[in-house]
């Protein structure tokens, strides 16, 4: 388990999804994109997040379909 991974997902959620986003998969899959790159360039790898919460692009799309809080 990367806590790196899990810090940086919850972290890059509450910057990136507040909002008015549709909650579809085109969007997911630019959000999963954006997250991609943005973890890239902390130094993080997609495979740390991914082996905590499986499917980047699942777990975006999941975030964009919840209410807000």
């Amino acid at each position: 388990m990367s806590e790196r991974g899990v810090d940086f997902m919850q972290g890059w959620i509450h910057e990136h999804l507040p909002g008015e986003l549709p909650a579809d998969k085109a969007t997911a899959r630019i959000l999963t994109t954006l997250a991609a790159l943005d973890a890239r360039h902390s130094g993080l790898e997609v495979r740390e997040i991914e082996e905590e919460f499986g499917s980047l692009e699942r777990v975006i799309y999941e975030a964009l379909d919840q209410p807000e809080i």
